[in-house]
């Protein structure tokens, strides 16, 4: 799929899934709020009217912050599409192929070391955040087994006798000699004399508690020297090839840029072009994007403002008040959306991966992203790496996505149905696909045709003789309803007759004729 096209699947998806009409409603609530704020700026007074005015300025800006956001992510997709178009003609090329390849090889092994550099870090920073408060627990516990020690040998540790046991001979009122402890007595203020020398229980325990730590707490220290070094080698390692690997993708780049081949010198030219304008954008967007959070922070500052300022006039109070409940409405509407279509999203997700596990032998995993972008990536000593998709691949993911997306509609027109609230139809989608099984082997079209099977209540395939035949054709059939072929009449030169046999039986496929045309012939 182009990389431009994943805005219109992610449009066409939340029509099918039934989020569009809460993105209708958030849309047509601004028209609606302006209206009302227009009666508070005439009646509000001077206070309030300023304060909805520089609302106003303030929301106008953030509408076409978001509409440049989209032109510049429409922008994004367009460039990455033309530059691998770009990387894809030098891989073509007689003369740049070889160090197209190599490139292609750095970049990948790259990418890696990136990211295994990038989990050293977050693993260091992780060790110090948990674990970096034990080295400086060396003082600390010396003085800490100093004092238990010295409480040892004077023998406050163990208490000689404990605080409780006294407690009970004093509310019993009998000593363990047996003579009678009446309070104030003088038998019962010797007693309690030994009350103040003794050991509460719950100190000794804590006391031992702490001793016992002392020993591993060293240890813990002793590991976390170590773990820390060997992070430190991990990252300086790491670091190390990312740097080997820059230099030797740049010299790459210099040989392209550099071709006496003018054909490749013009590809690579433009190719890094492409990837100048790319980095342009994507600062552009980052930008948009920091600008967008501080509008917002401001509005809600001066619609907190708008809301304390004194308003004397009866119809200037009812506009502030709904336009309060506008807004409100907007935000619960926007919290929604995002709620159903993350659910939406994890919902579909959850679905590719079992479709593409049930499909394909390769140890890959597919994702789908927040902008409903499939990717394909594969888990490398807990690192997810991103792995190029075959044609082959591109088609299984892209029959896994169509089979996930259908089964979701499918679900969701139950659970309407379920509240009385759909069509007896709704949900209900028929899909065509023509040469599901172009670039795949044998092995695959047989997973493929048992997923067709499943994926659809109606479902068209359109199938050359080469494709349709063997395993597909056998694994179909048991599900086919109607069954045809299309007929080719052909005038070209010389003897071009085929015939094609379905269930023991043999029907024309192409024929010679006055005029080139096709015809479907129903079988059953």
């Amino acid at each position: 799929m182009k990389k431009g096209a994943y805005a219109e699947v992610q449009k066409d998806i939340k029509v099918l899934l039934d989020l569009e009409q809460v993105e209708r409603a958030i849309a047509h609530l601004p028209r609606v709020n302006r209206r009302l704020t227009d009666e508070l700026k005439k009646h509000g007074g001077e206070t309030a009217s300023a304060i909805q005015d520089a609302i106003d300025t303030l929301t106008d800006r953030q509408t076409r912050a978001k509409d440049e956001l989209k032109l510049v992510e429409g922008d994004l997709a367009t460039l990455d599409e033309e530059r691998d178009r770009t990387t894809d003609l030098l891989r073509q090329h007689a003369e740049a192929a070889p160090i197209q390849a190599e490139r292609d090889a750095v970049t990948k092994e790259l990418t890696e070391a990136r990211a295994a550099r990038d989990k050293a870090l977050t693993d260091r920073a992780v060790l110090i955040a948990t674990r970096g408060f034990q080295a400086f627990t060396d003082i600390l516990g010396q003085k800490t087994k100093a004092m238990a020690d010295s409480l040892y040998q004077k023998g406050a540790l163990p208490a000689p006798l404990k605080r409780e046991f006294v407690d009970k001979l004093l509310d019993d009122g009998t000593c363990i000699c047996g003579t009678s402890l009446t309070e104030h007595s003088e038998s019962w203020d010797h007693v309690k004399e030994w009350r103040q020398r003794a050991g509460l229980q719950a100190v000794e325990t804590a006391w031992q508690r702490v001793s016992g730590q002392i020993a591993p707490l060293a240890d813990a220290r002793v590991g976390l020297r170590d773990d820390l070094a060997n992070l430190l080698n991990r990252i300086g390692s790491e670091r190390d090839r990312v740097a080997r690997l820059e230099a030797r993708k740049s010299e790459l780049d210099g040989k392209l840029k550099d071709s006496r081949q003018e054909g490749v010198q013009a590809l690579e030219t433009k190719r890094m072009d492409l990837e100048g304008r790319i980095a342009l954008k994507n600062q552009r967007k980052g930008a948009i994007e920091t600008d967008l959070v501080n509008l917002t922070k401001e509005i809600d500052q001066k619609t907190t403002e708008r809301s304390r300022a004194q308003v004397t006039d009866e119809l200037a109070s009812k506009a502030r008040s709904r336009s309060d409940l506008v807004q409100s409405v907007k935000r619960a509407l926007e919290e929604i959306l995002a709620i159903r279509e993350e659910d939406m999203r994890l919902r579909l997700d959850a679905e590719l991966k079992s479709v593409f596990k049930s499909i394909t032998h390769q140890a890959h995993v597919p994702t789908l992203s927040e902008g409903f972008e499939l990717t394909l990536h594969k888990n490398v000593n807990g690192v997810e790496l991103p792995v190029p998709k075959s044609t082959g691949e591109n088609q299984i993911l892209s029959l896994s996505f169509v089979a996930a997306v259908s089964k979701l509609a499918r679900e969701i027109r139950k659970e309407r149905r379920a509240e009385g609230a759909a069509a007896d139809d709704a949900g209900t989608f028929p899909i065509v696909m023509d040469a599901a099984f172009g670039s795949l082997d044998q092995d695959y079209q047989e997973a493929v045709s048992r997923a067709l099977a499943k994926m659809a209540p109606q479902l068209v395939v359109l199938v050359s003789k080469s494709q349709g035949l063997g395993k597909v054709v056998t694994e179909l059939l048991p599900y086919v309803s109607h069954l045809g072929v299309i007929e080719t009449h052909t005038t070209a030169a010389g003897s071009v007759s085929d015939d094609i046999e379905l269930e023991g039986m043999s029907y024309p496929y192409i024929r010679s004729a006055d005029s080139d045309h096709s015809e479907l012939k129903v079988i059953k």
